[in-house]
C-alpha cells in the first residue's frame, strides 16, 4: 500500500507512516508510524514546543484503529519520554489520536461506540474482538466524560413517565422527554417527589426557564412536583392514560354481564368479540359491515353496560371540542351525569375526573400527550433487554442518555 495515501488516509497531524504490512493469517494491516517533529508542547506548564526527547523504546501493544477493507489497522510506534525545558517535568508523550484509552485510538472508540446504540455491548466485543469487559469499561467512561460536559438545553414543553429497572421490584425510574426535539433529557433515580422536586428546583433557571406545560400521567407526586416549583406552568393528564381508566370502567362492566352468562359458547363470545365492541370507537365501529347491529346487540343486555357506553363516547367527544370554555361546561355536565348513574363500576373513574379535571382539559389547550414518553419507554426496554437488565443505574441512566438523547455522545 503507497505509504503517502495511507497518511492522508489515517490524517494524523502529529505522525508519518514509517513502513506498513499485511498479516493475511490474523487478518490485520500493522502500520509502523513515527513523531513528525523532536519536540512537542508541554503536558504540564503548557510551554509551546518546550519539550524534548530524552529517552526512546519499543511500545509492546498496538494501537486498534477503524478497520480497513475488513482487516484490523494495528499502529505501533515508540514509546518515547519527554523533558520540559521550563518546568522540567517528566512526561510520556501520546499521539493526538489517543484519547484516555491506551490501546485504541479516539476514532475507532467514536465508531464502536455509535454502532453500540442499536446493540448490545456483548455484541460490539465480538465485532471488534475485544474482551466485553474492556469494551464495557470504555463505554461508560466515556460516556461518564461527556455527560459531565453536557450543556442543558432549554425544555418548554416536558413529558414524564417512570419505567422499572427491576422488573417486579417496584424500582422505577422516572424518563424526563422534551416534546419537540423529541428526545430524553434527563433519567431520575426514583419517581417520588422527594427525587423530582430538587432536580426540578436545581434546573429552575436553565434546563426549565422557559417551562410553560408538562404531560404526565396521573401519578399525583408529579404533578405535585412541578406546582411546588413552577406554580405557573400547566400540568396536562395524559389523554391516553385517562381513556384508558375509562376503558377499564367499561370493561369491568361487561365482566359483570359476562359472569352472569350460563352458556359457554355465548361467554367465550363476550369475552372474544364483544369486548372489542365496546372498547372500540363508535365511529370505527359502525363503518365496520354489520357493525351498527352487532353494538346494538351487546348494548341490549344491559342497561347499565348500555349506560357507561354512552358515556364514554361523549366523554370522547370532549377531547375533540376547539373551545376551553364550552369544553370545561361539557365535562360539568358529564360529571353530573355520570354521577346520576351511580354505576359501581364507573364511580371510581368520575372520582379520578373531579381531581384531575384542569390537567385532563389542559389537553383542550395544548395538544400534549405522553405518546412520544410511550415510544421512548419501549426503546428504553428494549435497551435493557439487549444488555441483559442493568440493575446499576448510573451505566443505565447513561446507556439511555446516549441511546435516546442527541446531547450525549461520546467525544
Amino acid at each position: 500500500m503507497n505509504k503517502q495515501l495511507l497518511e492522508q488516509m489515517l490524517g494524523f497531524p502529529d505522525m508519518e507512516v514509517v513502513d506498513v504490512s499485511a498479516d493475511l493469517d490474523e487478518k490485520a494491516f500493522r502500520v509502523d508510524l513515527r513523531y513528525r517533529d523532536g519536540v512537542c508542547d508541554c503536558e504540564k506548564c503548557g510551554g509551546s514546543r518546550t519539550a524534548e526527547e530524552i529517552k526512546r523504546e519499543s511500545r509492546k501493544h498496538p494501537v486498534r484503529h477503524l478497520d480497513c477493507l475488513g482487516f484490523k489497522t494495528l499502529l505501533y510506534f515508540a514509546n518515547i519520554e519527554m523533558k520540559c525545558s521550563e518546568c522540567q517535568a517528566l512526561f510520556n508523550r501520546r499521539p493526538l489520536f489517543l484519547g484516555d484509552a491506551r490501546h485504541m485510538t479516539t476514532d475507532y472508540i467514536v465508531d464502536w461506540m455509535e454502532k453500540a446504540k442499536g446493540t448490545s455491548l456483548k455484541r460490539i466485543s465480538e465485532w471488534n474482538d475485544e474482551p466485553e469487559k474492556t469494551i464495557g469499561t470504555i463505554y461508560y467512561r466515556e460516556l461518564s466524560k461527556a455527560d459531565a460536559k453536557r450543556e442543558p438545553r432549554r425544555v418548554k414543553r416536558l413529558a414524564m413517565d417512570e419505567v422499572s429497572l427491576r422488573k417486579g421490584h417496584g424500582n422505577y425510574v422516572l424518563l424526563l422527554y422534551d416534546l419537540d426535539t423529541h428526545e430524553i433529557v434527563e433519567v431520575l433515580p426514583d419517581r417520588k417527589k422527594e427525587v423530582l422536586i430538587p432536580f426540578l428546583k436545581e434546573h429552575q433557571e436553565d434546563m426549565f426557564a422557559e417551562l410553560a406545560v408538562v404531560s404526565t400521567d396521573m401519578w399525583k407526586q408529579y404533578r405535585e412536583s412541578v406546582k411546588a416549583v413552577f406554580p405557573h406552568v400547566e400540568v396536562v393528564a395524559d389523554r391516553f392514560h385517562v381513556e384508558k381508566d375509562l376503558n377499564e370502567a367499561l370493561d369491568d362492566c361487561r365482566l359483570a354481564v359476562q359472569r352472569r352468562i350460563k352458556d359457554p359458547d355465548e361467554r367465550k363470545e363476550w369475552k372474544k368479540t364483544h369486548r372489542h365492541v365496546l372498547l372500540r370507537s363508535h365511529d370505527r365501529q359502525i363503518q365496520l359491515p354489520g357493525g351498527s347491529e352487532q353494538l346494538e346487540k351487546v348494548l341490549s343486555h344491559d342497561k347499565e353496560l348500555e349506560s357507561i357506553y354512552w358515556l364514554k363516547e361523549q366523554f370522547r367527544d370532549i377531547y375533540k371540542m376547539d373551545d376551553y370554555e364550552e369544553a370545561k361546561v361539557e365535562m360539568n355536565r358529564w360529571i353530573r351525569r355520570a354521577t346520576y348513574l351511580n354505576s359501581e363500576f364507573l364511580n371510581p373513574f368520575i372520582g379520578t375526573v373531579k381531581r384531575w379535571k384542569e390537567p385532563i382539559l389542559g389537553y383542550i389547550k395544548h395538544g400534549v400527550t405522553n405518546g412520544l414518553a410511550e415510544g421512548f419507554n419501549c426503546k428504553v426496554k428494549l435497551v435493557k433487554r439487549m444488555a441483559y437488565g442493568i440493575l446499576n443505574f448510573v451505566h443505565f441512566r447513561l446507556r439511555i442518555l446516549h441511546t435516546c438523547s442527541e446531547t450525549l455522545a461520546a467525544q
